[in-house]
């Protein structure tokens, strides 16, 4: 019996540092998120903000995102999804983490390209064009 009090134990350990992981990596997604709208807001005028500086903090806040959610990843592998009352949000978790992880790491990439896209680093000029495939001879 006392063993088996030990393993409920250690198991809802286990769940909390798999929860604490699970709540940095949203923690730091959600600062990620705040200086996203204060670089669109310097992008279009609306504020003069520092962006190399906050894109920066992004990409270091975004590393810090797929650390924590990459951990959480290795820790909800030793749960089996027929836990009590965590079981479906278990299974539910390890089918969406490989692809939050995914996409966490298509967003440190596009850092690094986005001053560029922007302007960031000089005034950019682009030009749009547009063309009509419904045209009896379209180019």
């Amino acid at each position: 019996m006392y063993l088996i009090g030990i393993k409920r134990v250690s198991k809802i350990e286990e769940s909390i540092s798999l929860g604490k992981a699970l709540a940095d990596s949203l923690y730091y997604l959600s600062m990620v998120a705040e200086k996203g709208a204060q670089v669109f807001a310097s992008v279009i005028g609306e504020v003069d903000a520092p962006v190399d500086q906050k894109l920066s903090k992004m990409k270091t806040e975004l590393a810090i995102a797929f650390e924590r959610t990459s951990l959480a990843q290795g820790m909800i592998e030793h749960f089996n999804g027929d836990e009590i009352l965590i079981g479906p949000y278990v299974r539910k978790t390890k089918e969406l983490l490989p692809e939050i992880r995914k996409s966490l790491l298509l967003g440190k990439e596009a850092i690094d390209v986005f001053p560029g896209v922007i302007g960031a680093k000089g005034r950019k000029t682009y030009l749009a064009l547009f063309q009509n495939n419904m045209e009896k001879r379209p180019t």
